[in-house]
């Protein structure tokens, strides 16, 4: 579903999910600059001092944090192919 959203509103920093990683990842200074609402995930997204820290070195944090997302990613695949769990097939 998100994949839909992301490709009808493509780096629309309120409207695609793909593109909201706060507080960790900032990819827009408009999400350090103000406070918004995600659509996608009707939430107000952390501008907090956690985030203005994380963001600040978000540039040593990215390789750690996608070493353990790459498992995230394999774990969800399995669980889609054999249709377990949030991808239950029933």
């Amino acid at each position: 579903r998100s994949h839909n959203v992301h490709h009808i509103v493509t780096n629309s920093c309120e409207n695609d999910p793909d593109i909201q990683h706060l507080p960790i990842f900032a990819i827009n200074p408009l999400f350090l600059t103000q406070y918004m609402r995600s659509t996608f995930y009707e939430h107000q997204m952390q501008l907090n001092r956690w985030a203005h820290l994380l963001v600040r070195y978000q540039h040593y944090l990215y390789f750690p944090v996608m070493s353990v997302a790459r498992f995230n990613l394999y774990f969800h695949g399995m669980a889609h192919a054999l249709g377990v769990g949030i991808y239950n097939r029933e």
